[in-house]
């Protein structure tokens, strides 16, 4: 079961992976560049043109330190130390840019803490993403092979993904946003682990590799959701009126 613990340097041993995320960043600046038109905008936007690029850049340089690790023994990343902390910062900045052009060219500006979320709407998405954690902590408790419920790498994530869940239900606005990237982290990290374990030939992870897949569309629902969906925001009150009829 090592290789699950292995998920973060999974772009180390597969370096093309690490094209997945450039792919989501250049994806949502081509398709929504035009969006940006408005004055204000086009900076958003390029946000995420320049985390595709990043990753690409990165994607290149691993491919290089790939094939210079085979030409010495016992190679130490020191690098890395800079470069994943580099990219995670620009991936984070991407995202926020992403959530403020959605949020400006839709018109659908964020809720004022004081004013808070539908509460019976974020409910509801509180409940999947804690139904979903406790499945999968079971689902790998259970069928993992010694994988214990307090092992840091399994804890700390349920942890926190009830402890945002909660605070989704509390119609917080900044749990929202914490959570979607969350959502964002957690679809990487589930389509790298199952991609690398269902490449690894054996048949003894497939089981997990396709598990880590469905967790990855698990997040990009629910992510998409907390993104993008207009129900999260409280209707004024003449329209939650007409609703009510």
């Amino acid at each position: 079961m090592e290789i699950i613990f292995r998920w973060i340097a999974a772009p180390l041993v597969y370096p093309l992976l690490s094209l997945i995320p450039a792919a989501i960043f250049l994806a949502f600046f081509l398709l929504r560049i035009r969006a940006a038109a408005p004055p204000g905008l086009a900076r958003f936007a390029r946000r995420s043109l320049w985390a595709g690029l990043a990753w690409v850049a990165y994607t290149v340089y691993e491919l290089r330190m790939a094939a210079w690790s085979k030409t010495v023994s016992g190679a130490i990343r020191v690098d890395l130390f800079l470069v994943w902390p580099a990219l995670f910062l620009l991936s984070a900045f991407a995202v926020v840019g992403a959530v403020r052009l959605e949020k400006e060219a839709r018109g659908t500006a964020l809720p004022e803490s004081t004013e808070g979320l539908d509460r019976r709407v974020a409910r509801r998405w509180a409940l999947v993403i804690v139904g979903y954690s406790v499945l999968n902590a079971l689902i790998l408790v259970i069928f993992g092979g010694g994988v214990s419920l307090l092992d840091g790498w399994l804890l700390f994530p349920l942890a926190l993904n009830l402890g945002l869940a909660y605070f989704l239900a509390r119609g917080y606005p900044w749990a929202r946003w914490l959570l979607a990237l969350r959502c964002a982290i957690g679809v990487y990290r589930n389509l790298s682990t199952g991609v690398l374990m269902l490449l690894s030939g054996r048949s003894d992870l497939k089981l997990f590799g396709a598990w880590a897949l469905a967790s990855a569309i698990v997040y990009a629902v629910v992510g998409r959701e907390l993104i993008f969906s207009k129900r999260l925001v409280p209707a004024p009150p003449l329209v939650a009126a007409v609703r009510g009829r």
